[in-house]
């Protein structure tokens, strides 16, 4: 059985739409931009109370909603509190099914049993 040009190209894309399908859709963290790594360490230089860190998801503002990626960021941020700080399009870690990187700052839960100090 021989194909033509027009069979292969049609093979080709829909192996492709299945690769592609296959592909999650879950915001995913991957390393925070340099210069908010950069303030967060001078922020515990300066011993400022609160131990804070950054959180960085990859996401598609297609496929995700924002609700999803503050859900996501408060699992990983293990019931602290987010705050949304940034997001960016050029030159991030992203794969190209999600190329948006969305960053947060956590603020961790106080921990139980230690009065804060005011």
């Amino acid at each position: 059985m021989r194909f033509s040009g027009s069979a292969y190209g049609l093979v080709i894309s829909a192996m492709s739409a299945l690769i592609l399908a296959g592909c999650g859709s879950v915001p995913y963290a991957v390393g925070t931009p340099k210069p908010v790594q950069r303030q967060l360490v001078l922020e515990r230089k300066a011993e400022v109370p609160t131990y804070r860190r950054a959180i960085s998801l990859c996401y598609n503002s297609s496929l995700n909603t924002p609700e999803e990626l503050v859900s996501e960021a408060e699992l990983i941020c293990g019931g602290g509190q987010v705050k949304f700080l940034e997001s960016d399009i050029f030159w991030t870690p992203c794969s190209l099914q999600q190329p948006v990187r969305a960053t947060f700052i956590c603020t961790p839960a106080p921990i139980a049993g230690k009065a804060s100090a005011q």
